[in-house]
């Protein structure tokens, strides 16, 4: 199962990637889809699961108060595809949330997903080898769990800053702080150093997924470039840590 929700990922992001790119500030009167809230030639919702995606562990998106205001902003996607995530908007993590993880089992692994030289790679971690519980089954229902639902159970909690890079960079060291201290901070591997490689449509690769078009393309369907190797979008880099998380699960193949 952990496999099969590692490809639906990998292929959810293939799908959206592009057209989350797209400029929805100039949208003006248009109609507004009322599944996203989203101008209507800037809806995903068809490319968005029908039923949100099984998963072990739990997706916590810890949103900048100013995030869910930006036109470009991707972390409303997750709860849409993952049945076991919630959005928690904040600098830090609220008092609400803090309780919540501090009162989960202790041997619940705890990740922060922040790319860092003080980050420990993904495919260097394991939730079996961090989690000696009994194995936990996936999530399963129709729909989202309920906010005090989403941690009751979980596998392994993962936070993601949903941001700009510079306001991630302002709210990982006192996230890091509030949540219980046998956090993890975790980021996605590089599969390229800046600039030495390119992908085969000629771009450079960073980190999966993040792509720097040559500037005579005129900017169409270009995603945002990130300020350093590893920072790419809060759904890519989310939807792949999840990914990579899952396939490690006690029962899920890895680890």
């Amino acid at each position: 199962a952990s496999r099969g929700c590692m490809a639906d990922l990998e292929a959810l992001w293939a799908d959206v990637a592009d057209d989350d790119a797209v400029d929805v500030r100039a949208a003006g009167g248009r109609a507004v889809c009322e599944g996203c809230a989203r101008p209507a030639s800037a809806c995903l919702c068809d490319r968005l699961p029908a039923r949100p995606f099984e998963t072990r562990g739990a997706l916590v998106v810890l949103t900048h108060p100013n995030e869910s205001k930006r036109a470009l902003n991707t972390g409303w996607i997750l709860p849409r595809c993952m049945r076991r995530c919630e959005i928690v908007r904040g600098r830090y993590p609220p008092q609400h949330l803090q309780d919540r993880m501090a009162g989960m089992a202790p041997d619940v692994p705890m990740y922060l997903l922040y790319p860092s030289a003080s980050a420990t790679n993904l495919d260097e971690v394991s939730v079996a080898v961090d989690n000696s519980a009994a194995i936990v089954p996936a999530s399963t229902g129709q729909g989202s769990l309920a906010p005090d639902d989403v941690l009751a159970g979980a596998a392994y909690v993962c936070v993601c800053i949903d941001s700009t890079w510079g306001q991630a960079r302002e709210m990982a060291v006192p996230t890091l702080e509030k949540m219980p201290a046998r956090t993890r901070l975790i980021q996605l591997p590089l599969t390229a150093t800046d600039g030495d490689d390119e992908d085969d449509d000629g771009s450079r690769v960073d980190a999966p997924g993040l792509r720097r078009f040559s500037e005579d393309d005129g900017g169409a369907g270009s995603l945002l470039t990130a300020p350093a190797p590893g920072a790419m979008l809060t759904a890519e880099a989310a939807a792949r840590a999840v990914a990579m998380l899952e396939s490690t699960c006690p029962g899920g193949g890895g680890g």
